[in-house]
C-alpha cells in the first residue's frame, strides 16, 4: 500500500522509483496498490502514469483491501 500523499516524496514518485531500482536489478516488479482520499481524475491518471497496480480511497475498507490482495497477490 502507497499513500499518495506522504510528505518529502508523494507516493506517485516513490512508485516511479521502487519500479526504477527493480527493473535496473532485474528483480520481480512489487504490487504497489495507491491509497489516496483523493479520487479525482487527476489523481486517478497519476496514478496510472505511476505505474500502480490499483488505487483504494481512504478511508480502507477491510473488504476491498482482502479483494485486492487476493486479485494482485494471491492468484
Amino acid at each position: 500500500m502507497m499513500d499518495c500523499s506522504m510528505p518529502v516524496k508523494d507516493g506517485f514518485d516513490a512508485t516511479i522509483e521502487i519500479r526504477e531500482a527493480h527493473h535496473q536489478r532485474g528483480f520481480d516488479q512489487p504490487v504497489i496498490v495507491a491509497c489516496t482520499g483523493h479520487c479525482e481524475p487527476e489523481f486517478i491518471e497519476k496514478a496510472w502514469q505511476s505505474k500502480m497496480d490499483e488505487l483504494v480511497p481512504k478511508p480502507l475498507k477491510q473488504k476491498v483491501v482482502a479483494e485486492i490482495l487476493h486479485e494482485l497477490v494471491i492468484s
